[in-house]
């Protein structure tokens, strides 16, 4: 009998330039991995999100269909990352 795939549901802090490039992207390219919640980093500089709002951060959270959340703790204590 076959093993059942499961899914790992993970979230994502911070969506200037090495979130989108090292980490969001990477995680999703893999098997098995689904980006569920993102959220911008806290303390993110302005030099780091290179001019990115709320506009450009919705749009790529719809990209994975994922859940934009605008505090570190939404992504932490959700209840769809494992």
């Amino acid at each position: 009998m076959a093993e059942a795939t499961r899914e790992l549901r993970c979230g994502v802090v911070g969506l200037g330039v090495r979130g989108q490039h090292a980490y969001y992207h990477g995680l999703q390219a893999q098997p098995g991995v689904r980006v569920t919640k993102m959220v911008p980093h806290p303390e993110s500089s302005p030099v780091l999100l290179e001019g990115r709002g709320e506009s450009y951060f919705r749009g790529e959270a719809a990209k994975f269909k994922a859940t934009l959340c605008s505090r570190l703790e939404d992504v932490v204590e959700a209840d769809d990352i494992d």
